[in-house]
Formats: C-alpha cells, sequence, structure tokens
C-alpha cells in the first residue's frame, strides 16, 4: 500500500487533535507539546492499522520525528 505524505499528517494532526498546518515532515515530537509519551503510542497503532505495517517493537521509542515514521512507510513521491 502507497499513500501520500498528507495523509499521514492528517492522521498524525487527528491523533494530536491540533491543526494540520503544524505537522510537516521535518516536525519533531519535542516541538509539539501534545505528542507525548502516552499520544506517541496511540499514533503508532493508528498508523499500523490505517497502512498495515508494523513498526518493530524497539523502533518505536527511537522516532522522534515525522521523518523517523516515513522511514518506516511505502511513500507515493
Amino acid at each position: 500500500m502507497t499513500f501520500e505524505i498528507s495523509e499521514l499528517t492528517k492522521l498524525i494532526a487527528n491523533v494530536l487533535r491540533i491543526d494540520e498546518s503544524k505537522i510537516g515532515i521535518d516536525t519533531k515530537r519535542y516541538e509539539i507539546e501534545e505528542w507525548d509519551s502516552l499520544a506517541h503510542l496511540h499514533l503508532i497503532i493508528e498508523i499500523e492499522e490505517k497502512f498495515k505495517v508494523s513498526f518493530p517493537i524497539e523502533a518505536i521509542p527511537e522516532i522522534k520525528s515525522v521523518k523517523d515514521i516515513l522511514n518506516y512507510l511505502p511513500i507515493n513521491k
């Protein structure tokens, strides 16, 4: 399954309950107050379900940005 990056930013914004304009490829977790550890887990679960991917368990705490997430997803550029 491939997708547009905008699908990911929309999903992130919905999970974090923030405006989509605050999310970009270079956005980092520490830049978004709402992206705390609980929201991070919720976000990973939502991404796995929507895009039919599975993050390695050891990678989940290492994901610190939107760009890190993209490394695990099939992108339609």
